[in-house]
């Protein structure tokens, strides 16, 4: 998790135009909206562990945000949020990671297991950062 943070701090936020930009602007105030109650929503739903501030004075700029210990169900995993946010969903078998990945509840994703044996699904619902599945 501790890398996770690290790499979602580390992200250049700013003009798209920018080649030191990874997070770019959203595309209208609505958007931005959106992803912050998605932010809020994910705070009732599970354990916030990185909030970064966007620190751009003006513009739809959102920052990465990390949610762990997230509920399969959950709507933060389960609806597509078009914001860099990032999920965790913990997996003690294979089974709900297979699920997962045939179902259509939860966007493109892929599975990579980790040395510890347990899965680890990675899902692409934003452009910017992945949900990831463990």
């Amino acid at each position: 998790m501790r890398r996770l943070v690290d790499t979602a701090r580390s992200l250049g936020i700013g003009p798209a135009a920018d080649p030191t930009t990874t997070i770019g602007p959203l595309i209208d105030r609505a958007a931005l909206d959106k992803v912050r109650s998605y932010v809020e929503l994910g705070k009732t739903e599970a354990e916030l562990v990185c909030e970064v501030d966007p620190g751009q004075p003006s513009g739809y700029f959102a920052g990465p945000v990390i949610f762990d210990r997230v509920a399969p169900k959950a709507r933060i995993a389960t609806e597509e949020i078009f914001g860099p946010v990032l999920t965790v969903i913990e997996s003690a078998s294979g089974c709900f990671s297979v699920e997962a990945l045939n179902s259509k509840v939860v966007a493109t994703m892929s599975s990579i297991p980790p040395p510890t044996g347990s899965m680890v699904l990675v899902g692409m619902t934003i452009p910017q950062l992945p949900a990831i599945h463990r």
